[in-house]
């Protein structure tokens, strides 16, 4: 037997036991995820940690913890986990901005000391922010209108009446006799 053969056999019988990468050279691929029971202290743990402004990829990094995905879909799948849940996300969102602060105050747990980097941590920050909720983080926009609207060339909402026109002359205002006195034949 050649070693190629050699390699063939030997990963043919690992991945029998699935033990082994699936091709050679690749890693092998990881147990099917952990077994997690929703228990309530499980979620009190979670939601705690979470509105304290902890990421739910962090939380989840711990052993005893759901994998991120099992906890977006409860989030998606569990009314009640989902209230829950948008509750601790707002307490989650204040928790980062009093990170933010501490980082501005110089902190010396969360501040490096340098200003143009903790420049970027707080804006970095922000961004997240706005991306989660806008209506609450996000620039306000205010849409103001001065005018009047012109549709076409007929203006709406013009407080000038148009200019009289006698003799292919514009005629002044004042001139022209008032409404009402029956001498508009002229216009």
């Amino acid at each position: 037997m050649s070693g190629v053969d050699l390699a063939l056999a030997k990963l043919d019988e690992q991945r029998k036991t699935s033990e082994a990468p699936t091709e050679l050279g690749e890693k092998p691929k990881r147990r099917p995820g952990r077994t997690t029971i929703y228990t309530e202290e499980l979620i009190a743990e979670l939601m705690e940690r979470y509105s304290q402004g902890e990421s739910i990829e962090e939380i989840c990094e711990d052993e005893h913890m759901p994998s991120s995905r099992t906890v977006h879909r409860w989030n998606s799948e569990n009314a009640t986990f989902a209230a829950e849940y948008a509750r601790a996300k707002t307490a989650h969102q204040f928790a980062r901005v009093h990170r933010v602060r501490r980082i501005i105050k110089g902190d010396p747990e969360l501040s490096t000391g340098d200003t143009l980097r903790d420049k970027m941590l707080v804006d970095v920050e922000f961004r997240v922010l706005r991306a989660v909720d806008p209506k609450v983080w996000g620039d306000k926009v205010a849409h103001e209108h001065s005018g009047g609207v012109i549709a076409g060339t007929i203006v709406i909402g013009a407080a000038v009446p148009a200019p009289k026109v006698i003799e292919g002359r514009v005629a002044d205002p004042d001139m022209l006799p008032k409404s009402g006195s029956g001498d508009d034949d002229a216009s």
